[in-house]
């Protein structure tokens, strides 16, 4: 443990900066989306003798902590040892929500820290991966709608108490770390590369309502939950505090209301029709800062610039030398992605276009046991949330929806095939084309494009060979009945094999390089947000977008969020929303939400 000085912190957004927040928050909602009550608590055999103030738990964790300098003051921690509990409240319900990121509802930040393993414990120490302060016991974490009947998170998924992943202060208390993360992932990481690996996240234990089971050992389905029970089993846990996964917003624009109300106020200033007065925050999630096309061609640490890993970390390398990415498509590991948000969501009704290098260095099929057939690589378009879900499976053919991608699957006597597809939301329908015999020959670079036009709902590949025609590649179209696609970020793909037909079963195993990707969408659906008060109550407008829709919400706690005005469908022109069901207080903050219908 290391000195720490625990100090109110205000509350940090996964999708908003809040550039005034320091003086608008004040303590009465500083605990928002922590936990509100202690309600139970044990410290069981072999706690820590005087970290037994259970209210530490409540509210948010200190800033100044990192993930190798942990909490260890006992105002910071509360210390449960084997046979030990802690009961908590949230008094706004902690919602069960597979679209969160990763699936994770809520978190659990301890008092482990990756151990330094250089001796340099001044700012430039590298660990191992390994953990000093965390419990190497067992713990069980239960949930409960009424503090009356508890279900148990299925052990075999909810991690232990006080494990991975280490507190980082700098980081978002409300963002799960990537769950698929291992110690082993951390090795020879110094700070900037595990805060890399955190992908901005504020660390902790990440736990999903859908693990929940009865007494039986049978999945339980709860929409929400307010009650949290951390039991300790055995070894020896501490907490530090609990944290609520908001509510995923892809395209929201939160607009301080309090605060242009005590400004104006302060400035005595009239009712106005517009005020921007750098009040109005911009999107985290507007990737490309309201241009229409992204390019990025390696020069500088991808990381460093929007792009994250998912799953397997070793298969993804940025080659600082030739500036491109290797990418090792490896099917007997886990779904794996190198990918970066689009700053939109795409469907059927728009028109985009991706582009990209691409260079085989080897491939081999049939590379696992008893799976002696071809497997495909990809590049393509995701959609994060679906994507990133344990029962994602490529392979099966039923369990992999909303993708925009490539294909290439080598030849294992059937020919190799090039395959542009796109499979639905509701995973049941496809449009792809199969393009064969057409291999991919090894060290030669091929350029590949795909154009998707919304007015002819069809997807169009064009390749070169070392700058000459390769192909031609027939178009992926989508019929009358194709319902839609929903896709919000680009990625290349290194699908698991599992959960294939044995009779079928492929397997792949492939090295190359991936170069000067380039992206075109749409306009972000958010975009020049004038916001003000005009009559008392809370207004904004802004250029909409057709094929969007747009809802008005108010919260006073930055979790509970209410719509507040009718939603409204793009128009292509100046779209006004004002608030309709009741007058501006002090403590009302505004957003506005897209969604595509």
């Amino acid at each position: 443990m290391a000195a720490d000085k625990l100090k109110d912190q205000c509350m940090k957004l996964s999708y908003i900066e809040l550039a005034l927040a320091g003086s608008l928050i004040g303590s009465t909602i500083h605990a928002a989306g922590f936990a509100d009550a202690v309600l139970a608590y044990d410290p069981g055999v072999g706690f820590a003798s005087g970290y037994t103030n259970a209210s530490v738990v409540l509210g948010p964790l200190a800033s100044t902590v990192n993930p190798s300098n942990p909490a260890f003051r006992n105002t910071q921690l509360l210390s449960l040892g084997t046979g030990g509990y802690l009961t908590v409240q949230f008094f706004t319900p902690i919602s069960s929500d597979p679209n969160h990121p990763f699936g994770l509802d809520f978190l659990i930040f301890g008092n482990s820290g990756f151990i330094i393993t250089n001796g340099n414990f001044s700012g430039g120490g590298i660990t191992d991966g390994s953990l000093f302060g965390n419990n190497p016991g067992a713990t069980r974490v239960s949930v409960s709608r009424d503090n009356v009947t508890y279900y148990q998170l299925n052990p075999l998924l909810a991690p232990v108490v006080d494990g991975l992943f280490p507190t980082d202060g700098a980081g978002d208390f409300y963002r799960p770390v990537n769950p698929s993360l291992t110690n082993s992932d951390f090795g020879g990481k110094d700070l900037a590369g595990i805060r890399s690996l955190y992908g901005g996240s504020g660390g902790g234990t990440g736990f999903d309502l859908a693990w929940a089971q009865d007494e039986n050992g049978q999945s339980v389905s709860l929409s929400d939950i307010s009650y949290v029970r951390v039991e300790v089993l055995s070894g020896k846990s501490e907490i530090d505090a609990f944290a609520v996964v908001p509510e995923p917003t892809p395209w929201a624009l939160a607009c301080l209301g309090a605060a242009l109300v005590d400004w104006a106020k302060r400035r005595r200033l009239p009712t106005v029709n517009r005020l921007t007065c750098g009040i109005v925050l911009s999107l985290a999630t507007s990737s490309f800062a309201g241009a229409a096309t992204y390019e990025e061609d390696f020069s500088a640490d991808p990381l460093a610039r929007g792009w994250q890993v998912f799953g397997q970390t070793n298969l993804f390398r940025w080659n600082v030398t030739n500036q491109n990415l290797e990418v090792m498509w490896d099917s007997s590991k886990p779904n794996s992605y190198f990918h970066r948000e689009l700053g939109t969501i795409l469907s059927k009704t728009d028109d985009f276009s991706l582009s990209f290098n691409l260079r085989l260095v080897d491939i081999a099929v049939g590379v696992s046991t008893n799976k002696p057939f071809t497997f495909q690589i990809a590049v393509g378009l995701i959609n994060s949330s679906a994507a990133t879900r344990p029962r994602f499976l490529r392979g099966t053919g039923t369990d992999s929806p909303n993708l925009v991608e490539f294909d290439y699957f080598p030849d294992s006597g059937f020919g190799a095939t090039v395959s542009p597809t796109i499979i639905s939301s509701s995973n049941n329908q496809f449009a792809s084309s199969f393009n064969f015999p057409l291999e991919l020959t090894t060290n030669d670079l091929f350029r590949i494009s795909l154009f998707y036009t919304a007015s002819n709902q069809t997807l169009v590949t064009a390749m070169t060979r070392n700058g000459q025609g390769f192909g031609p590649i027939k178009d992926a179209k989508l019929d009358s009945s194709f319902t839609d696609f929903r896709v919000d970020q680009v990625a290349i793909c290194s699908y698991s094999d599992a959960g294939q037909d044995p009779q079928f079963a492929g397997s792949i195993l492939a090295h190359g390089m991936v170069d000067n990707i380039s992206i075109t969408v749409p306009e972000p659906p958010i975009t020049n947000v004038a916001g003000g008060i005009n009559g008392g109550v809370w207004r904004v407008e802004f250029p909409s977008r057709t094929n969007w829709l747009y809802t008005l919400e108010r919260t006073s706690d930055f979790v509970s969020w209410t719509d507040i005005a009718p939603t409204s469908a793009g128009t292509g022109a100046l779209l006004v929303l004002q608030e309709t069901n009741r007058a501006i207080a002090s403590s009302a903050f505004y957003r506005v939400k897209a969604e595509k219908p």
